[in-house]
């Protein structure tokens, strides 16, 4: 069978991605940070029969856990293994990229540049607390709905694929998180409004298949999650996670504060300045021009993603602006666009100046990710490329604070002598990872602080069930764990002992069944931290 001209690589989308993937291959050493460590911790239990949500309780959607569990089961669960499994998701979606922007341009090879710009950009511009989160991985389904609703607006043939194909991708996007109906719906709404006002609007003939289609794909993986959940006995409880506890949390939990906001767009606008000012000139063409669909799209994603993060006022985490890292990456190549077809000079050498120039400028506005991209070279490159198991710790100490914190707490169960058994963990969950344990109940202590109801009482019940041999209390939950559930502050009491108490936290080990008729009473300090 013949395959279509559209469909053929080409060299230059080939170069583009190898260029990409060198930015990739110098992060894969990267540590886990709290996020990314619970998110391994999870499908790792998973791989090996656990339930999720039921045996390991997370507020994420499950689209997050299945990816790092599809990453594990090829790659193995470490570090290397799920950045590498990454770096093959996002050099996948760097081709998809390529090949339906063909035509978007009237410069055609800069196609082949919004892989470059979109996948080089997103890890030289994160690092180890934003690399494998849900916002940016997200971008691949919402890319794939984005393009099919450009494809159905513009009339392309066949309408039904292209709604199935829709549907599915917007029910894909609510497993990664329900919030991004939000950019869905100013996606859909921006292109009919963009469609009527050219008078490009024509409902389809054969309306009612296309909106089956549409729902049938929709529902697809939203109906296979609900039977995972149905056969695994846990339907009520998905969905207060997803709905009841949400709520409760809205109305209970002081927003973040505005420094935190302010925090992160400032660190998103020093790291992505490039994309920013290319993709508002891109954004800022007349929508007459070629690719006028698609800026319409992009630029309601970019509108949809600022009301999810708005919406999310108990976070705000700097993670969460990466939501703009794909529009913006291909708006920033209709900017480059516009800049050269802004260069009146037909003759060969004055375009190749102007190219040159406007190289210049990027590489300008890209320093900071770029500089960033060489201060972990350099690192990688004084460990010896993190080869071997010492190389990669002292690298994973030097390249992240969170990660150093949990090597040093970590380093107390690693001793000769302690206790085997699983563990847990009130604090950073890289503890688990460089302990080697897992956690001995359903319940995650990284978020503590958005506990709501009967979860301080049910966690109290699940570690006096497990009675794991250790307890780390993080210093940040050491005055917020006697507030919230003395039940536990007399638990370790009575059942633990201080084994170790540094500026990160504490470790509590369980007391010789010896003592247990007269425990040894040890409160947790109440003395606000300092």
């Amino acid at each position: 069978m013949r395959v279509p001209a559209w469909l053929r690589p080409r060299r230059l989308d080939a170069a583009a991605l190898g260029l990409a993937a060198l930015f990739g291959l110098a992060d894969l050493a990267y540590p886990y940070n709290g996020d990314q460590a619970l998110f391994a911790l999870g499908a790792q239990k998973m791989f090996h029969g656990a339930a999720l949500y039921r045996d390991f309780w997370d507020l994420k959607q499950p689209a997050i856990y299945l990816f790092y569990l599809s990453g594990g089961a090829l790659f193995g669960f470490g570090e290397i293994g799920l950045h590498l499994f990454e770096l093959g998701y996002w050099l996948l979606f760097g081709a998809l990229l390529a090949v339906a922007l063909r035509g978007a341009f009237r410069d055609v090879r800069l196609a082949s540049a919004v892989p470059f710009l979109v996948v080089a950009g997103y890890y030289a511009g994160n690092g180890p607390p934003q690399l494998t989160q849900v916002e940016a991985l997200a971008g691949f389904p919402l890319f794939v709905f984005t393009a099919a609703a450009v494809a159905i607006r513009r009339g392309r043939e066949p309408r039904r694929t292209l709604y199935a194909v829709a549907g599915l991708a917007a029910g894909v996007t609510l497993l990664w998180k329900l919030l991004f109906i939000g950019i869905i719906a100013a996606i859909v709404l921006a292109l009919a409004f963009h469609a009527k006002a050219r008078a490009t609007q024509r409902p389809p003939h054969d309306a009612a298949a296309c909106a089956a289609a549409a729902l049938a794909g929709f529902t697809a993986p939203l109906l296979a999650f609900a039977a995972y959940t149905l056969a695994n006995h846990e339907g009520a409880l998905v969905l207060e996670t997803f709905f009841v506890i949400p709520a409760k949390i809205a109305a209970t939990i002081p927003a973040g504060s505005p420094e935190r906001l302010l925090w992160s767009a400032r660190w998103f606008e020093h790291m992505y300045l490039a994309l920013i000012v290319l993709g508002a000139l891109g954004l800022a063409r007349s929508p007459g021009d070629r690719g006028g669909a698609w800026r319409t799209a992009l630029g309601a994603w970019i509108a949809g993603a600022a009301f999810v993060i708005a919406a999310q006022r108990q976070s705000w985490w700097d993670y969460h602006f990466d939501l703009f890292l794909v529009p913006l990456g291909i708006l920033g190549a209709f900017g480059i666009d516009a800049l050269l077809q802004g260069v009146t000079v037909p003759a060969r050498p004055s375009r190749l100046a102007a190219g040159l120039l406007i190289a210049l400028a990027v590489l300008f506005l890209a320093a900071r990710p770029l500089a960033s991209a060489g201060r972990n070279l350099g690192l990688l490159e004084r460990n010896g490329f993190a080869r071997e198991p010492a190389q990669r710790l002292r690298y994973q100490y030097a390249a992240s604070e969170q990660s150093a914190e949990g090597i040093d707490a970590a380093a107390y169960l690693n001793a000769p002598g302690r206790m085997a058994g699983e563990i847990y963990v009130a604090g950073d969950p890289t503890v688990y990872i460089y302990s080697g344990r897992q956690q001995a109940v359903a319940l995650n202590g990284w978020s503590l602080e958005f506990f709501v109801g009967d979860q301080w009482h049910e966690l109290y019940r699940e570690l006096a069930a497990a009675a794991p041999p250790y307890v780390f209390v993080g210093e940040v939950y050491r005055t917020l764990l006697p507030e919230k559930s003395p039940e536990i502050a007399r638990l370790l009491a009575t059942r633990y002992r201080i084994g170790w108490r540094e500026h990160l936290g504490a470790w509590y080990a369980a007391v010789h069944p010896a003592l247990a008729t007269q425990p040894r009473r040890v409160a947790i300090s109440v003395r606000p931290a300092s």
